[in-house]
């Protein structure tokens, strides 16, 4: 469940809030400081573990918020400060009016909320993201559900000695659990008898 930060200027609450409402409905693991904050902690220390813990942060911008003074400025400076410490972390802004966007912000493509399509869009993003993360995740963890098993062993005695052939079994069950399985599962070893070659007589 992707995890989204809302960064805002409390003048745009309310319509933060219904973002925060519409992507809880979508499944979505939305932060907003009035609906997540708990009484007793602390509001910076909170703010900035909330940030670091995110995949995607949404900025809201308004004509009331990029004028603003204040801690919003502070909290969108972290924003930027946590995305060049872990570029992972999705940052998208958000115009709710027909503002300009501050100029650090600029570098990100944004969304108008205001659009008739803008909601749909932010959805659009978020998927798309989480996407590639699962997809990047795949090609550094892979799993592969075709694993054979049971798996019967035949080993040579001229070839290999008990405790050789106890190391190959573990080696192979540590190799089947790093590829994704739960257990390498034997269903018979067979020791094969020691080979004679019996060389052609010359005419």
């Amino acid at each position: 469940m992707a995890k989204i930060f809302l960064c805002h200027a409390n003048e745009d609450k309310p319509q933060v809030r219904d973002v925060y409402q519409r992507l809880k409905a979508e499944g979505f693991e939305p932060w907003l400081d009035k609906e997540d904050l708990l009484p007793g902690q602390l509001w910076d220390q909170e703010i900035r573990r909330a940030l670091k813990n995110s995949d995607i942060i949404l900025i809201f911008f308004s004509q009331k918020s990029v004028v603003k003074r204040g801690y919003v400025q502070d909290e969108m400076k972290l924003a930027l400060e946590v995305r060049e410490e872990i570029p992972e972390v999705y940052t998208i802004p958000v115009r709710l009016d027909n503002c300009e966007i501050p100029e650090p912000f600029r570098i990100f493509q944004w969304v108008d909320l205001f659009d008739e399509r803008g909601f749909e869009r932010i959805i659009r993003a978020i998927r798309t993201k989480l996407a590639q993360g699962d997809q990047e995740s795949q090609r550094t963890n892979p799993k592969y559900d075709d694993i054979p098993a049971p798996l019967s062993l035949y080993f040579n005695l001229d070839e290999f000695s008990s405790t050789e052939i106890a190391e190959i079994i573990g080696f192979l069950s540590e190799l089947y659990r790093e590829l994704g399985g739960d257990g390498l599962i034997i269903d018979e070893i067979k020791m094969l008898e020691p080979s004679f070659i019996v060389e052609p007589v010359g005419v």
